[in-house]
């Protein structure tokens, strides 16, 4: 438990809980942070995104300005064609309104990518640290499931010492 705890306070969670999927770690976190603590960054990043594809003239823009149903309709746009200001921040607005589910919005920017979305996680909420490190030692088998030495049924660990030989 007390390396799980370390692990966590170090940044090194992914790392070291390796036999565990992202996805799993991702679960556990969203159970134990304050995930509306995303909320900002959410926003930022959102905006960041839309600006961006308006930018570029990428025509995912146009994909998101018809799927939010915003007027006008895009309908006769063509794709390379860059929209004007006031239709960039319609988009920006109407894709932060609603933030009721930080944690999907999250996943969402960033393509279902888990490990990424635990970082972002760990950065930016408040993360109830000893709760976590108990899902996630449950999540691991247990005591049992992390340890690399055998077990007696009274529960103790036998670990193999090996001894170098004098020369």
């Amino acid at each position: 438990m007390t390396a799980i705890l370390e692990s966590i306070q170090a940044d090194g969670i992914l790392d070291d809980m390796s036999d565990l999927d992202s996805k799993v770690i991702y679960e556990a976190l969203s159970k134990h942070a304050d995930l509306a603590d995303l909320g900002p960054w959410l926003v930022a990043e959102t905006r960041e995104e839309i600006r961006s594809l308006a930018q570029h003239g990428d025509p995912r823009f146009w994909e998101m300005w018809q799927e939010s149903g915003l007027k006008p309709l895009a309908t006769n746009v063509r794709k390379e064609v860059i929209p004007a200001f006031d239709l960039v921040k319609a988009l920006q607005r109407y894709m932060v309104q609603d933030l009721s589910n930080p944690g999907q919005r999250l996943l969402e920017l960033l393509d279902h990518d888990y490990e990424h979305a635990c970082d972002i996680i760990l950065e930016q909420c408040n993360v109830d640290i000893p709760s976590l490190a108990v899902t996630l030692l449950a999540s691991s088998g247990g005591v049992e499931g992390m340890s690399d030495g055998l077990f007696t049924p009274e529960g103790f660990i036998i670990i193999e010492v090996r001894r170098r030989r004098r020369t």
